[in-house]
């Protein structure tokens, strides 16, 4: 699929976060379901224009504006048992609608509206004990129906809209974080596992005279939720984690939803294209091959930005200046690294091997590609197990030490379910000239995990133990590898065994339709005829990419250009074989003033030396490039 498809794509996600119905069945067939309404049926309203009238309408009718062709994700969170143990399950699929909606909706009363999908990524992960905490003043709530239970208990019109009186909502596990003692409840933050604690500093803005809303839902036998008004008491967050509340109000029900649910487009919502993306590429190793100055190193920013970011690829992809800023701040944020394969680069710089300090010393370090492999398996990690190292940098997580993230990485590498990479960070490690190094000497065992099912987490992932530090290694899925290789100065026949499998080729050629007219030079059929002519006398490898020519602005620039770069390059393509080098470049000119860049003076033996009549000596001839070509020199290696 084309990157390019996105564009006038929608992405749809509906979030459930569900507390008693049977949507799980629906997930395991790869169907999505849509429980808002589940009292009304909406076959007579698809394509039909008309508005529905029900409680639910907002979210009903944007469901109606599901069109075949548009992604759709649902993410149905639910409390389940295990091993007496209790998690949150995250169970995310991700897919493409591929029919109109009229042939494809399903209707279940009680469940709602249910639509199957070509299923692009699907994954569960179990959570231990993830908490969920929305906190809002009461003053800048706009939906007044997220106060309606409230509304209903005893001291609610006490609470007023001038002080800093907070609304505090804690799902999932919120139950495990209350305790009543006498009159007072005490909420413990001190084992909270959130991605973003922030709540914390506008609670910290109130005082004693202030009022907290609180309502706290947990799962156990049956969905309980504990709505309590209270007055601020004590607040202890930068110390013990705790609030204390006098209690005005408390009651304990049953949760009165069976299932929360919202749905949103995402048309124009960046992450959600590169999640997307992520769901649609099928390769984590690339290389692109082809001919000198076809654009292969040039276009590693485009391929970067497609896989780490692709909705800015999109918006930018016209404009390179802005599209190689990206990926210069990518290389900063070390989600990009760069390294050039050459003769002398082996095992040691890309893996791991003992190098010397300042002391004479040789220690153990990690190369570049296991440098890359602990960043990206350290961002596929749950945050649960990282929150205290990110929590310490205030999650600037490039200012986490290696060695830390490394630890961490391999405390839990030999169990895939500690990680989820379906919404990560993607990292990408570019090799120029990967077929200028020795592949089996750099790569070393680690060649076999390259292949995508051998990545951590998927059907058949493997790990190996390096023979230096004797650490267990594993690539993880969000790593990819783009390489660059000249296939004119090596066959690409040599490294096909060990790469063919694990790489995708992707051959890039001379694009001469992006070359123009300048100043009467057609440029366009002037690389035309100069690479059928290569093609020809040599091969198709050796022909001569655009990119020489897409700079020149003026007649001199394509003057320098053949005389310093293509000239040379057909001097090396043909062992000096002047009579090949001029019929590429049009023909061979028998003096100077003949319109030809090459040409040829006639050597006579008898003008050369006094006395030949011993010797059979024959007349020879002697190739010239002009130093001065001529507008009409260059018109005639294509007219």
């Amino acid at each position: 699929m084309n990157y390019e498809s996105l564009e006038n794509k929608k992405f749809w996600v509906i979030d459930t976060d569900n507390y008693s119905k049977n949507y799980k069945k629906y997930f395991n067939e790869n169907k999505v379901v849509m429980g808002l309404g589940d009292d009304i049926n909406l076959t007579d309203n698809i394509n039909s224009g008309r508005q529905i009238e029900h409680k639910f309408k907002d979210g009903l009718n944007e469901f109606l504006k599901i069109k075949k062709g548009d992604y759709i994700s649902w993410l149905l969170k639910e409390i389940v048992e295990k091993d007496n143990n209790r998690y949150l399950e995250y169970n995310t699929i991700i897919g493409e609608i591929n029919d109109d909606l009229g042939n494809i909706y399903e209707y279940k009363n009680g469940i709602g509206h249910i639509l199957p999908i070509r299923l692009l990524k699907k994954r569960t992960k179990l959570l231990s004990a993830y908490d969920k905490i929305n906190c809002y003043k009461i003053d800048e709530i706009e939906n007044s129906n997220q106060l309606k239970e409230f509304k209903e208990l005893e001291g609610f019109d006490k609470v007023d809209n001038k002080n800093n009186n907070f609304y505090l909502r804690m799902k999932y596990f919120g139950l495990e974080h209350i305790e009543e003692k006498e009159n007072e409840l005490v909420i413990d933050l001190s084992d909270l596992k959130i991605k973003n604690k922030g709540y914390l500093d506008e609670i910290k803005k109130s005082s004693t005279s202030d009022f907290l809303l609180g309502e706290f839902i947990s799962k156990r036998d049956e969905s309980i939720v504990t709505r309590v008004i209270g007055k601020i008491k004590d607040i202890s967050v930068d110390k013990t984690n705790r609030i204390v509340l006098d209690i005005i109000t408390k009651k304990n029900k049953k949760y009165e939803y069976s299932s929360i649910i919202s749905i949103k487009s995402y048309s124009e919502n960046d992450s959600c294209k590169n999640i997307i993306n992520k769901c649609i590429t099928k390769y984590n190793n690339t290389i692109f091959y082809g001919p000198p100055g076809t654009g292969k190193t040039y276009n590693i920013d485009n391929e970067v930005l497609k896989i780490i970011d692709t909705a800015t690829y999109i918006e930018f992809k016209n404009d390179r200046n802005k599209i190689h800023n990206k990926t210069l701040n990518l290389q900063a944020d070390n989600q990009v690294r760069i390294c050039t394969f050459h003769q002398s680069y082996g095992y040691e710089e890309f893996i791991e091997g003992l190098r010397p300090d300042d002391k004479g010393y040789y220690t153990l370090e990690d190369g570049l590609l296991k440098q890359i492999a602990i960043d990206a398996i350290f961002e596929g990690l749950l945050y649960e197990f990282k929150a205290e190292l990110l929590e310490k940098v205030n999650n600037k997580i490039n200012d986490i030490p290696h060695e830390e993230k490394k630890k961490l990485a391999l405390k839990y590498i030999n169990d895939s379910s500690n990680f989820d990479f379906l919404c990560c960070d993607q990292y990408v490690l570019v090799i120029d000239e990967i077929n200028r190094g020795n592949i089996s000497k750099i790569f070393g065992e680690l060649i076999t995990l390259l292949e995508e099912d051998k990545r951590l987490g998927n059907e058949n992932e493997m790990r190996l133990k390096l023979p230096y530090s004797k650490e267990d290694f594993i690539l993880p899925p969000n790593l990819h590898i783009i390489g660059t290789m000249n296939s004119s100065d090596k066959s690409i026949a040599p490294i096909d065994i060990a790469l063919r499998r694990r790489f995708k080729f992707i051959e890039i050629m001379p694009d001469e339709e992006l070359l123009s007219t300048i100043n009467g030079i057609d440029l366009k059929e002037m690389l035309k005829k100069i690479n059928a002519r290569i093609e020809y006398l040599y091969d198709r490898d050796h022909t001569i990419g655009h990119a020489y020519f897409i700079n020149n602005k003026s007649l001199d620039d394509i003057k320098e250009t053949l005389t310093n770069k293509i000239i040379p390059l057909l001097q090396e393509y043909f062992y000096e074989d002047y009579d090949r080098i001029g019929l590429v470049l049009g023909g061979v000119g028998d003096s100077e003033i003949d319109k030809f860049i090459v040409y040829k003076e006639s050597m006579n033996p008898n003008d050369l030396f006094k006395d030949t009549s011993e010797y059979e000596f024959n007349t020879i001839n002697k190739y010239h490039v002009k130093s001065d070509i001529t507008e009409a020199d260059i018109k005639s290696i294509y007219e």
